[in-house]
């Protein structure tokens, strides 16, 4: 009878003779395999190769030209236009990360999964516009450089890009990626008969031009933005985006807004903004986060450490069985996941030249999440984090919570629970009504009223859940006015039987305009007289003796350290369950960068603290 071990040693066989077959199955010449949907095409008689059927981009078959074709060099003509991957077999040539020789470039998976994205939008007539996350050694840069030259070489006349970087030699470093391949390029397949180069632009020493194609080719750097004001550009190749930097009185994204007004909104155009990843809580970071929200016009493409091809050691018989044998649960859950032995024995080889997990997943990371927060300082631990997701879960119930007014004693009479797929409460339990005193906490987190600030969030805890651990119930989130986000809150504590409101009061206390202030005061004075179980502390000491005392609890240097402390200890401990996506994001963004933290205390480390 088969042990596990045998049974596993099956299965890995399996999964790596159909990575072999699959990357032995791809053929850019005959079309076979590739992410691009495609159809049979039979080569003419009189042209090398004739019968032999090969697969191509259905719209090549409406091309008229195909019935005058009178030459190979001309069917191939008429294929690049459809056919990238043929083209970049046949024009383009790129270094062999293993040998060093020069070979046609031949896409690997990963550059394949990026492709299909690519040519389905700009085959939809679709501007392309994406975030890319880089990991280490797929070719990632080399496909977008390669991909506008396409554009420029093949489809599109007088069609201008620009390479941009945090600094200007590492733009000058992508460009030279395109000039070796203009000196490689085949002259049979350039429209003037001779091999197209690259030619200084009178005027300009950052701007280079195609010969024979009128397309230009500029480079920059986020340092330098005001050379680029001006230009007309219908490509944008942005890279190593998480590390630029503020120059010439531009932040990040004042620049690449700049670098965006001058790239129409129209098909054959794009914007590939990608980056290394760089920490959280930067511009980077910030878009990838709203493109992954669908709150942009981006797409994102990332790839884990395992996608690619490199990274698997070669093992004999005995080698596979000694390691299935001795597989950590960490590995052992690798391999039901789906990798192989192989890339198992890579990374635990690898990871011997790290000192800790999160530097290995740092510079091989196998989630975008992963990449994000071990490159930066983070003040929770990822591994933390993660066990605490395992917990959240879709809410079974979505909606706002109803009272007879929007603010004042009238919010919070009447209550009704009005169901819409996107109102800004969730709900995973509904009030016990059974609960004891104290039984829930309703911690609030003011953010502001436009649609580009912070969230305000009201977070609800069961402090005795089901389970024995204090437990996330319900959470609101919205932009909103201040007395609206307050009344909301009052309200929520009362539909979970007068829980204790605790709101953070920073907001509401920092008014920089008096009577803004003065306003703030009056909510806060007027939900202290008005809600019983409301959240106070003291504050200073009165002349008779006593202490005065303020609705609200204050964020300051001693509290947020109180509160994260009280909050990281409850994730290593595991004494609560998070059932919130947004709330788990969101201790992914927190970093300590000099000394201080980057991002404000969420709502839960009030309950926590």
């Amino acid at each position: 009878m088969p042990t596990d071990i045998d049974t596993l040693l099956k299965r890995d066989k399996r999964r790596e003779a159909s990575r072999v077959k699959r990357e032995a199955a791809y053929d850019p010449a005959t079309g076979a395999g590739s992410p691009v949907v495609r159809v049979p095409y039979v080569i003419p008689g009189h042209l090398p190769g004739a019968g032999t059927t090969i697969r191509v981009p259905e719209a090549m078959l409406s091309d008229s030209g195909l019935r005058s074709v009178g030459s190979q060099v001309e069917l191939d003509m008429i294929r690049f236009r459809y056919d990238f991957e043929y083209w970049a077999w046949k024009c383009v040539r790129i270094r062999d990360k293993e040998s060093g020789r020069r070979i046609p470039f031949r896409l690997n998976a990963p550059q394949r999964r990026f492709l299909a994205m690519l040519e389905a939008d700009r085959k939809a007539r679709r501007p392309i516009r994406v975030v890319m996350l880089k990991a280490r050694q797929w070719g990632g840069s080399t496909l977008v450089q390669m991909y506008f030259a396409y554009i420029q070489m093949v489809l599109k006349r007088n069609w201008h890009s620009i390479i941009c970087s945090h600094v200007r030699d590492t733009s000058a470093t992508i460009r030279n990626m395109y000039r070796r391949m203009l000196n490689e390029y085949p002259p049979e397949y350039a429209g003037e008969g001779k091999a197209p180069k690259f030619r200084g632009v009178e005027g300009s020493r950052s701007k280079s031009e195609i010969t024979g194609r009128g397309c230009t080719i500029d480079i920059g750097s986020s340092m330098a933005p005001d050379s680029l004001r001006g230009n007309d550009f219908a490509l944008a190749h942005l890279s190593e985006v998480a590390f630029w930097t503020a120059g010439n009185n531009l932040c990040p994204d004042d620049f690449i807004r700049t670098i965006s007004g001058s790239v129409p909104l129209t098909a054959d155009t794009a914007i590939i903004m990608e980056s290394t990843a760089n920490g959280v809580g930067n511009y980077f970071h910030k878009m990838w986060l709203s493109a992954e929200e669908g709150r942009s016009s981006y797409r994102t493409i990332f790839v884990p450490w395992h996608e690619i091809d490199l990274y698997r050691l070669v093992l004999n018989g005995k080698e596979r069985r000694e390691l299935a044998s001795d597989l950590t649960p960490m590995e052992r859950a690798l391999v039901e996941g789906g990798l192989t032995l192989s890339q198992i024995a890579w990374r635990r080889k690898k990871r011997g030249e790290y000192l800790t997990d999160s530097q290995m997943a740092a510079e091989f990371p196998a989630t975008p999440e992963e990449a994000f927060v071990n490159t930066g300082s983070a003040v929770f631990d990822s591994a933390d984090v993660e066990e605490l997701r395992l917990g959240c879960l879709e809410a079974p119930l979505r909606g706002s919570l109803r009272g007879d007014a929007l603010t004042g004693r009238r919010a919070m009479e009447g209550l009704r629970f009005e169901s819409d797929a996107k109102g800004p409460l969730e709900v995973w339990a509904e009030p016990d009504a059974d609960a004891g005193d104290d039984r829930y906490v309703v911690a609030v987190d003011i953010g502001g009223r436009s649609a580009s600030a912070d969230w305000s969030v009201i977070s609800v805890m069961d402090r005795c859940g089901p389970s024995g651990r204090a437990e996330t119930v319900a959470q609101w989130r919205s932009h909103a006015d201040h007395d609206i986000v307050c009344w909301q809150a009052a309200a929520i504590a009362r539909w979970y039987g007068w829980a204790l409101l605790v709101i953070e009061s920073n907001s509401l206390e920092s008014g920089g305009v008096a009577a803004v202030s003065d306003a703030s005061f009056y909510i806060l004075g007027e939900l202290r007289r008005e809600y019983p179980n409301l959240y106070v502390r003291r504050r200073t000491e009165t002349l008779r003796g006593g202490m005065e005392t303020r609705p609200g609890f204050h964020t300051n240097r001693r509290t947020k350290t109180a509160a994260l402390s009280a909050l990281i200890s409850a994730l290593r401990e595991r004494t609560y369950i998070e059932r919130s996506h947004e709330a788990v994001n969101e201790m992914l963004t927190y970093e300590v960068i000099a000394g201080a933290l980057t991002r404000r205390v969420p709502a839960i480390t009030t309950i926590c603290s």
